[in-house]
């Protein structure tokens, strides 16, 4: 294998583990398919990843969390996590771009109290990887509530919008997925934190956000007490 291919390969791994972490914030402008078929898509992804969580929360808090991706990317980015997801509303569409070079969109098909489903198409600006290769992902969070704590399972399906990241995608899809499994659990590490101190902490966070986000912050989860 040639030295660019190598770090083709490399550089690969590094720019869609980030663009699929965009799972719960996250994680990636762009033209969306419309009526997006979610099992066709899973039929022809190119690779997909699987794994369970559990989150120590109530399902209101949880589905709060969830329905307002923009305001957890911002205490996200204000508690220090890495990497740091700029979050902006567009129409339908919540558009992101963090710090590796993802720039997306990110829409959610299908709500319920127990099931989310976002489908993203994002571009990735990499000097080692040309500007037309773009991906598609589609995200699908199940889960329920038991004994103050959420039990989930999230799947990710991923194909690139022609043959050549399909290719490349899968040239490094064993590296790419042990990689993936490894951001996972630490980004999951970091949400719970953010989601133990709404439920028991509130202050906290609430301290941190000013304007538009303070004011969505007391709204989902409660103002602080009169004194």
């Amino acid at each position: 294998m040639s030295y660019f291919s190598t770090v083709l390969g490399i550089s690969m791994i590094k720019v869609f583990l980030n663009f699929m972490i965009i799972m719960y914030f996250l994680g990636s402008g762009l033209c969306f398919a419309a009526g997006v078929n979610t099992q066709e898509f899973i039929k022809t992804a190119t690779i997909s990843y699987k794994t369970q969580f559990s989150v120590d929360t109530n399902l209101t808090t949880w589905n709060k969390m969830m329905d307002n991706l923009i305001l957890f990317g911002k205490l996200w980015e204000l508690y220090g996590f890495q990497p740091v997801y700029k979050m902006t509303r567009k129409g339908s569409h919540i558009h992101i771009a963090d710090d590796t070079g993802i720039k997306g969109d990110l829409v959610t098909t299908a709500s319920s109290q127990n099931r989310k489903i976002f489908y993203a198409r994002g571009n990735i600006d990499h000097w080692a990887i040309p500007s037309f290769i773009a991906a598609n992902v589609v995200f699908i969070v199940d889960y329920q509530y038991s004994q103050n704590r959420i039990d989930g399972k999230i799947a990710i399906y991923v194909k690139g919008d022609n043959s050549i990241p399909d290719l490349l995608v899968w040239m490094v899809s064993d590296r790419l997925l042990v990689r993936i499994e490894s951001r996972f659990a630490k980004n999951m590490a970091d949400v719970k934190k953010i989601i133990f101190d709404i439920m028991n902490a509130p202050d906290k966070p609430r301290r941190m956000l000013t304007g538009e986000m303070l004011t969505d912050f007391n709204s989902l989860f409660g103002k602080p007490p009169e004194k």
